[in-house]
C-alpha cells in the first residue's frame, strides 16, 4: 500500500484536491473561493493524498488568517470514506504538523462541521480540544431590508471615500477586537500589524466607518469573497458608543454598499457564543447555518 502526500502543483492537482475536500466538507469551495482565500492567506500549503496513485485525500495548512501571529496553524485533512482506516489521515496529519513546525507554529487549528463525529473522533483521539464553536450566516442581498435612517449625528462613509479615517478604526479595533465573546480573546497589535493582517483583506468601496463630531466610533470591513459574495471582516464599536445603534446603522449601510456594488451575498461568521452579533444578523435577515466546531491540538510527535 503506497500513500503518498504531495504539495498541489498546477490546476489539475487542485482539481483533484477539491474533489475530496468538497465531498468531505461541510461547506464546499468553488474554485474562485479557493483562489480568494489563498490570496488572503498566501502562506497556505494544499497537499494531495493519493493511495496507490489514486487521489483520495485534501490537507491544508498555513498561518491563521485571523491571528496569523498566534502559535497555531491553520490546518485541515479530508479523507473520502472508501480510503479511512488505511493510513491517509495519520499520513496527512503527519505532513501537516511537519509544515506548521516548519513555520514555527506549536499547534493546529482546525475546524469542522459539529455533527461530524467521526472526524471529531479522530481529533479527540490525537489530544486535540474544542475551543470554540463558529456560527456561519448567509444574507441574500437582493432580497434584504432597505436601508434605515442613521441614528441622529452619526455619518457613515466608505474607506474609499475617506482614507483618512483608517487611523480611526485602528482606534476603535484596539477597544473592539479584544472584547469579541470568544474562548481566547484576540488582541489587534500595533497599528502597523492591524493594516497588514486586517485592513489588507477589506475591500474599501464595501468597508465604513461610523463618524460623529469628526471622532470615529464603528467601523466594519468586508472582502472579496469569490462568486459575487462579499466576506464580514470584522463589526466594531467603541465601548462607550456601545447600545446606540451603531453596529446596526453599519450593517445597514454595509448592506446597502453592497447591494449598489452589484454584491449577491454576505458571509459572516461569528462565535456562537457571540450572541449580540447573532441577534443582529437575524434581526437584518441573515441566515444561520449549522455550526462548526474548532479544535486545537498538539503536532503529529
Amino acid at each position: 500500500m503506497d500513500i503518498r502526500i504531495d504539495p498541489v502543483a498546477g490546476d489539475a492537482d487542485a482539481a483533484l484536491w477539491l474533489e475530496p475536500r468538497n465531498r468531505i466538507a461541510g461547506r464546499p469551495y468553488s474554485a474562485s473561493e479557493r483562489a480568494r482565500l489563498r490570496e488572503m492567506a498566501p502562506d497556505t500549503i494544499e497537499l494531495l493524498a493519493r493511495l496507490n496513485g489514486e487521489a483520495v485525500g485534501a490537507g491544508v495548512v498555513g498561518p491563521s488568517i485571523n491571528e496569523p501571529r498566534g502559535a497555531h496553524a491553520n490546518a485541515g485533512a479530508f479523507v473520502i470514506p472508501e480510503a479511512r482506516g488505511r493510513g491517509v489521515g495519520q499520513a496527512l496529519y503527519e505532513e501537516i504538523s511537519r509544515r506548521a513546525a516548519a513555520l514555527g507554529k506549536q499547534e493546529l487549528e482546525t475546524t469542522v462541521p459539529a455533527d461530524n463525529e467521526a472526524t471529531l473522533a479522530f481529533l479527540r483521539g490525537r489530544g486535540f480540544r474544542e475551543v470554540t464553536r463558529v456560527q456561519e450566516a448567509t444574507l441574500d442581498v437582493e432580497h434584504a431590508a432597505p436601508a434605515e435612517p442613521l441614528p441622529n449625528g452619526l455619518e457613515v462613509v466608505t474607506l474609499a471615500e475617506r482614507p483618512d479615517l483608517e487611523r480611526g478604526a485602528y482606534e476603535v479595533a484596539r477597544e473592539a477586537v479584544p472584547d469579541i465573546p470568544v474562548a481566547e480573546p484576540h488582541d489587534p497589535g500595533r497599528e502597523e500589524d492591524w493594516r497588514r493582517e486586517e485592513l489588507v483583506h477589506a475591500v474599501p468601496e464595501l468597508s465604513l466607518v461610523a463618524v460623529t463630531a469628526g471622532e470615529v466610533v464603528g467601523y466594519t470591513l468586508l472582502g472579496d469573497y469569490g462568486d459575487g459574495r462579499a466576506l464580514h471582516l470584522m463589526t466594531g464599536v467603541r465601548r462607550a458608543w456601545r447600545g446606540r445603534g451603531v453596529a446596526r446603522a453599519l450593517k445597514v449601510a454595509t448592506i446597502e454598499a453592497a447591494r449598489r456594488a452589484g454584491v449577491r451575498s454576505l458571509v459572516a461568521f461569528n462565535d456562537a457564543t457571540n450572541a449580540p452579533m447573532q441577534r443582529l444578523n437575524v434581526a437584518l435577515g441573515y441566515r444561520l447555518h449549522p455550526v462548526y466546531a474548532t479544535y486545537r491540538g498538539p503536532l503529529a510527535g
